[in-house]
């Protein structure tokens, strides 16, 4: 028999026939390759994980940071400008 090592990469994920799962797997692109088959991911960036925090009155960001403690603190000591942890991403 023979496999092919195939990846589609698009919108922040990349797409594989993963031979241990006998089926498609997607994974983000900060994943250096498939955890299961260990199929390579043509796009890998080395990305950080940060954490960002918004404005609840019109969704707007605010501030991004490194740390999700940092981002909680900075919530705290602004209590009265309607802010909220967004969502967390990845950034190279």
């Amino acid at each position: 028999m023979i496999t092919a090592d195939t990846a589609i990469v698009g919108n922040g994920t990349f797409t594989h026939y993963c031979h241990k799962l006998k089926g498609l797997m997607m994974l983000r692109t900060h994943h250096q390759h498939c955890c299961l088959c260990k199929q390579k991911n043509p796009d890998y960036i080395p990305n950080k994980l940060v954490h960002t925090v918004i404005n609840l009155l019109n969704s707007s960001l605010v501030m991004v940071f490194a740390k999700e403690s940092d981002a909680i603190k900075y919530v705290q000591d602004h209590p009265f400008d309607h802010l909220a942890l967004g969502d967390t991403g990845y950034v190279d």
